[in-house]
């Protein structure tokens, strides 16, 4: 059953959840302080105004801009991270633009500085001809990830590599082969110390697995080894014994 007042489906007393609730509070279906006779300001919209002379839809999507949800979000989550004008959603639209496609995001060209004019860019998606390809998205986000997490750009990853040879500092295995234990490529991974959060060189996902099994602790890292070549020792030698001594 519809409401007596308008389309929508009635929930009790034959009034839609708008006008029931409205009657309980007021004592009337009547909208309290609208004038009735004010239509929606749109052109061909004979819906009655909610604010600023428009109706409900038009005023929710003609008069507040379309940013200005990205503007709260960004001002909610980076804290004190952005310019002391941008407090003023006129100030932010001047500086940042408007957006260029409905899916572009707002993005800092550098994420470990705060938010500015010079540092945000709007990014384009991927997935439409002429933008980004998947290839592509694939790059960018791993280059934001090591910025983020390292501090180092694209360049400077690819300047270690060249130094180290295309090599793991450790074992000394070349990037890209195939590790033979696991049928896994083998691929760089940026080692850094956990406390300084200091990079050092690339490894392999073993070499840097095992420092970090070990704590990062050298001198038991050390022992490890000379337990290791202790042993090795023995097993030679029970190993030979064994084959002398087999008819």
């Amino acid at each position: 059953m519809k409401c007596s007042e308008c389309d929508k489906k009635a929930i009790s007393r034959g009034l839609c959840s708008t006008h029931y609730h409205r009657m309980r509070r007021n004592g009337t279906v009547v909208r309290q302080n609208v004038p009735r006779s004010s239509e929606c300001s749109v052109e061909g919209c004979h819906k009655e105004i909610l604010a600023r002379g428009f109706c409900a839809r038009h005023y929710a999507s003609d008069y507040q801009h379309p940013l200005k949800s990205i503007w709260k979000l960004l001002r909610s989550r980076a804290i004190g991270a952005y310019p002391p004008e941008w407090e003023k959603f006129d100030a932010f639209l001047a500086d940042v633009g408007e957006r260029p496609h409905p899916k572009s995001q707002l993005r800092r060209l550098n994420p470990l500085e705060a938010y500015s004019k010079e540092n945000v860019r709007w990014t384009v998606p991927y997935n439409r001809p002429g933008y980004m390809t998947k290839e592509e998205r694939s790059r960018y986000s791993k280059n934001h990830h090591r910025l983020k997490k390292f501090g180092l750009t694209e360049e400077e990853f690819h300047q270690m590599l060249h130094d180290q040879g295309n090599k793991c500092a450790i074992c000394l295995k070349d990037f890209g082969g195939l590790d033979e234990e696991t049928g896994n490529i083998r691929i760089p991974h940026i080692d850094h110390c956990h406390g300084s959060k200091i990079v050092r060189e690339l490894l392999c996902l073993k070499c840097n697995g095992g420092i970090g099994f070990f704590g990062e602790d050298p001198a038991r890292m050390c022992r490890a080894a000379a337990y290791v070549e202790k042993h090795a020792k023995r097993i030679k030698t029970l190993t030979s014994q064994d084959e002398k001594s087999a008819p």
